[in-house]
């Protein structure tokens, strides 16, 4: 899976503000980091109806840097933690989820840095 970050959705709900968008992408790297050990935990647990809760908390941010790709697998992952449906899938979904995080990481950095020299 290819991931690229697109910030055109952040740009248009902070209306541009390069401050706003600094602090939106400082509170996503460490937010993020929380709640995919949050998930992990979870699912390492077998407690599919709290996994359910953490995944739906990181799905909009997932939407304000574009990574619609890897917002479809937790909405997937949600949907079928809810209703304890193809937990086979749970491990490769979570697995998903915090590769694509890990892939962005560094293209949030550089935006951030871009910003911040702008």
């Amino acid at each position: 899976m290819d991931h690229q970050i697109n910030l055109n959705y952040l740009r248009e709900v902070t209306g541009g503000d390069k401050d706003i968008m600094i602090e939106m992408i400082d509170i996503f790297l460490s937010e993020t980091e929380t709640v995919l050990s949050s998930i992990q935990e979870c699912y390492n647990d077998g407690n599919w109806s709290q996994l359910a809760s953490e995944v739906h908390k990181l799905k909009p941010t997932l939407m304000y840097v574009g990574l619609s790709e890897v917002h479809g697998i937790a909405e997937s992952l949600e949907q079928n933690a809810k209703s304890g449906n193809q937990i086979d899938m749970y491990e490769h979904w979570v697995d998903q989820i915090k590769s694509g995080f890990e892939t962005i990481k560094p293209q949030l950095a550089a935006e951030k840095a871009k910003l911040e020299a702008s």
